[in-house]
C-alpha cells in the first residue's frame, strides 16, 4: 500500500506526528470501509522503541549499525500492498532512506516522507527533559550529520513539511498521495529474482531427454529427409541432426533460445 518515512532531528516531534498521521490514516480507512480498493488495509507504526533499539544506539557506529540493519529488516518484513507502514525513527541518512525506497519499490507500493520542520533550538530543551534521552555529544554528532530529505530526489518525494506551529499533520494531502499517487516500478537493481523451483534440474534433464528422444525417433523413421514432430510446441528441423548437433538442445530448452546455428543447419523454436 504505502510507506510513510518521518525524517528529523532527535526530540523534533516525529512521534506527536507519527501518532497523529496513524489517526488520521485509520479515520479514513473506516470512512472508507466500504470501498473495494481500500478495504482490508491497516495502518501499522514501526519505532526504535517498537523494536527495543536504545537511543545509546546512536552513540557509536558499530552499535549504529545493527541497530539500522534491525530497522530496515523490520520494515522489509512489514511492508504489503494491504499495509500503510509508518516508520518513526531518525531517517537522518539518505543513503538509509534510499533504501527503504528500494524495499517500498520492490514490493510495489507507494512511498512519502514527512519531516517536522525545525523550530530553533527546542529540541535540545525537550532531549533534556526526557529520561531516555540523547548525551550530549550523541545530540549534537546527530544535528550534524543531519542530512535533510529533498523534495527533488524520487526517495523523498513527495515531501510534506510540517511547521513546529501545525496543530497536525497535512493528513489529507498525505492521504492523496499513498493512495493516487504514481508507483515507482522496480528497476533490475531491486527487483527480486524468482527461486527456481527445487526440482528444476530434473524436470529440464527429464525433458530434455524426452524431447531429444522424439526427435531421433522420429528423424529415424523419415530417413534423415526432414519434418515435424509434435511435442509441447512444434519443432522444426530442415535438416538431418546428430547427437552431437542435441547435444545443444538442453540450452534451447533452459533459456528458451534458439541454438547456435551449426554450418547451415539450425534448430527452430515453433
Amino acid at each position: 500500500m504505502a510507506l510513510v518515512t518521518l525524517s528529523g532531528f532527535p526530540s523534533s516531534g516525529k512521534t506527536r506526528r507519527a501518532e497523529q498521521l496513524k489517526a488520521y490514516l485509520e479515520q479514513k480507512l473506516q470512512e472508507n470501509s466500504e470501498n473495494e480498493e481500500t478495504k482490508g488495509w491497516r495502518v501499522s507504526v514501526l519505532s526504535d522503541e517498537l523494536l527495543s533499539i536504545p537511543r545509546s544506539s546512536y552513540d557509536e557506529s558499530r552499535l549504529e549499525k545493527p541497530a539500522r540493519s534491525a530497522l530496515l529488516s523490520a520494515i522489509v518484513r512489514d511492508l504489503s500492498k494491504n499495509t500503510i507502514l509508518i516508520v518513526d525513527s531518525l531517517n537522518y541518512i539518505k543513503g538509509f532512506r534510499y533504501q527503504m525506497y528500494c524495499a517500498a519499490r520492490e514490493v510495489g507500493v507507494r512511498v512519502a516522507t514527512v519531516g517536522p520542520a525545525r523550530y530553533p533550538l527546542p529540541e535540545l530543551e525537550w532531549n533534556q527533559k526526557r529520561e531516555d534521552r540523547y548525551n550530549d555529544a550523541t545530540f549534537d554528532n546527530l544535528i550534524q550529520r543531519y542530512e535533510e530529505p529533498n523534495s527533488m530526489v524520487r526517495w523523498d518525494a513527495p515531501l510534506f513539511t510540517v511547521p513546529w506551529s501545525d496543530e497536525t499533520v497535512p493528513g489529507e494531502d498525505i492521504w492523496r498521495a499513498i493512495t493516487l499517487g504514481d508507483k515507482r516500478p522496480a528497476n533490475q537493481a531491486v527487483a527480486s529474482i524468482a527461486k527456481p523451483p527445487s526440482d528444476a534440474l530434473q524436470v529440464l534433464d527429464q525433458t530434455t531427454a524426452s524431447v531429444v528422444g522424439a526427435i531421433m525417433s522420429a528423424q529415424s523413421t523419415l530417413g534423415g529427409s526432414g519434418g515435424t514432430v509434435s511435442l509441447v510446441g512444434i519443432v522444426h528441423y530442415p535438416t538431418s541432426l546428430s547427437r552431437v548437433d542435441m547435444s545443444r538442445f538442453p540450452n534451447f530448452l533452459g533459456t528458451s533460445a534458439s541454438l547456435s546455428p551449426l554450418g547451415k543447419r539450425q534448430l527452430l523454436k515453433a
